[in-house]
């Protein structure tokens, strides 16, 4: 374990690499929360704050598939440099914006749409950048060692925003993002020039087809695609739109905040835990983990029809919301490694964008499908029916995953 972990720790482009993506994703947790305040302190309603945020997320799902074929044409140091830089102008001019509190509707709109072009240009590049700078060997631990910087980063960065806002301003949150971005611009400037080898030149709405193509012929690859959206769906519906009516309705508000908390716990556990696992791990025993998510959608669901009540609903709740998080995070560390081993270089950037936009799709799917189910149904009887959906997707995916799939080789 010492010696992989020198070896790792020792890999300067590496170190840069994961420095630059920490300290954004730090500056990523606390912008939301920084804009949300600042739009409601100018004055604005939640109509407003809806177009303002999603300026951003829109520009994002609508670009990432752009960002992934550019990453398999360009030099992918040079994007993520690029990327940086613009997204650290873009957030300092809203900050400066908010600061003099003349900060227009639309100024914030379009500031958020260059934040999100720039982000889904950077997503691709980063995502598929690991598997160039590190020895085939070394791939399991450095994802790990990169989602657990994303995780802490996350985790730290959500407490500091709330903080910040509360005692300095929204527009110092939206300052300190703008100056982490400068950071990631900076240690991505120390990267040696990446770019996949590419055997022929085609358009760009050529390159988009060929890496649908890989993916709908591929049924490993169908099964990694359809699990990401259906988890990120049943976790957005499940779990950030009908639990908190549960909340209200049983253990309360802050209760609602301690399950979420589980959650993020168990995600870190998980990452952590990934490194200590032989690198024998097939994608369909990965892709099975992701069955985790069912646990606490039926304990909600049994919560909800009054099954499980009191502190012991608040306490299943949690344990449940932990289990699911250190299982998903375990699945999200060997399928991506699957994924990094099993798509050709000239191809990883489009494949990962497709897996993007599955993930990104099935947020809005989900929040949008559990409306009409608790209604029909009642929240007692909408859990449930999202645990099937997610067990019996998860089945599908464990027997497509073993259609073709690729195995990643054994620890060294």
């Amino acid at each position: 374990m010492r010696a992989r972990w020198s070896l790792l720790l020792s890999n300067r482009a590496f170190g840069l690499t994961w420095t630059g993506r920490t300290v954004s994703w730090f500056g990523n947790a606390i912008a939301p929360i920084a804009l949300a305040f600042a739009v409601l302190d100018l004055g604005g309603s939640a109509a407003t704050l809806g177009l303002v945020v999603g300026a951003r997320s829109i520009t994002h799902a609508v670009l990432v598939l752009i960002g992934g074929a550019l990453a398999d044409r360009a030099a992918r140091n040079r994007i993520l440099v690029g990327s940086a830089f613009v997204a650290a102008a873009s957030q300092g001019a809203t900050a400066v914006l908010v600061a003099g509190e003349s900060a227009p509707v639309p100024a914030l709109m379009l500031l958020g749409v260059i934040n999100g072009a720039a982000a889904a240009l950077s997503g691709p590049a980063s995502a598929v950048l690991i598997k160039q700078l590190v020895a085939d060997d070394q791939l399991r631990d450095a994802n790990a060692v990169t989602q657990l910087g994303m995780q802490t980063a996350l985790l730290v960065g959500t407490s500091a925003g709330g903080l910040l806002v509360a005692t300095v301003s929204p527009a110092a949150g939206l300052a300190i993002d703008a100056a982490t971005f400068l950071v990631a611009g900076l240690c991505y400037l120390g990267l040696p020039r990446i770019i996949a080898a590419r055997a022929e030149r085609r358009s760009l709405v050529a390159d988009l087809r060929d890496g649908f193509s890989f993916v709908v012929r591929s049924p490993w690859l169908r099964s990694c695609t359809m699990i990401n959206f259906v988890t990120m769906a049943g976790f957005a519906g499940g779990l950030q739109v009908l639990a908190p009516l549960v909340a209200d309705q049983t253990f309360g508000r802050a209760g609602y905040g301690l399950i979420g908390t589980a959650q993020l716990i168990g995600g870190l556990t998980g990452t952590a835990a990934a490194v200590l696992i032989k690198d024998r791990v097939r994608l369909p025993i990965a892709i099975s983990w992701e069955a985790g998510l069912a646990a606490p959608l039926l304990v909600l669901g049994a919560g909800a029809a009054g099954l499980i009540t009191g502190p012991l609903l608040l306490i299943t709740a949690a344990i449940s919301m932990f289990g699911a998080g250190v299982l998903m995070s375990l699945a999200s560390t060997f399928t991506g490694l699957a994924v990094q081993r099993g798509v050709p270089d000239d191809r990883l950037g489009r494949v990962s964008s497709y897996l993007t936009v599955a993930a990104v799709g099935g947020i809005p799917a989900g929040e949008l499908a559990v409306g009409p189910l608790a209604v029909g149904l009642g929240l007692a009887g909408a859990y449930p029916v999202l645990a099937a959906v997610v067990l019996g997707c998860v089945v599908i995916a464990v027997v497509q995953a073993g259609a073709g799939a690729v195995s990643p080789p054994r620890s060294r």
